[in-house]
């Protein structure tokens, strides 16, 4: 990743938006994404756990978090990271210039006894 810092271009901050960000490889890729002096948009469907990453990155990295609770296993979600993505900075939300699409959905039970579909050619 570039330091944020250092790369010339907006105005803005550069702004990061994370989804699945309240645990796991989303957590850690917004953690990072701070330190490099990105400001963040972080989403997940868990609003308590987004909050606590936000306080701990604005005390930690001193950079803005913005706490989007979006479940992107419904059209609610979707629409509510969608609508995030399309703002272009005319308004008082800076846009995104980097989106980690990082939400999983799981289905099925555990990957182990799962068999994997076959490919038709």
């Amino acid at each position: 990743m570039s330091d944020a810092a250092t790369t010339p271009g907006p105005s803005h901050p550069r702004t990061a938006l994370v989804t699945g960000a309240s645990g796991g490889i989303g957590e850690e890729y917004a953690r990072r994404l701070a330190q490099r002096g990105y400001a963040l948009v972080v989403a997940a469907r868990r609003h308590d756990l987004l909050d606590e990453l936000a306080e701990q990155v604005r005390e930690r990295y001193g950079t803005s978090v913005e706490v989007l609770p979006a479940d992107l296993g419904t059209s609610e979600g979707v629409a509510a990271v969608a609508a995030r993505l399309t703002e272009d900075g005319t308004g008082e939300l800076a846009p995104v210039d980097l989106l980690v699409n990082n939400a999983g959905r799981g289905d099925g039970g555990p990957s182990r006894t799962r068999t994997p579909p076959r490919s038709t050619p």
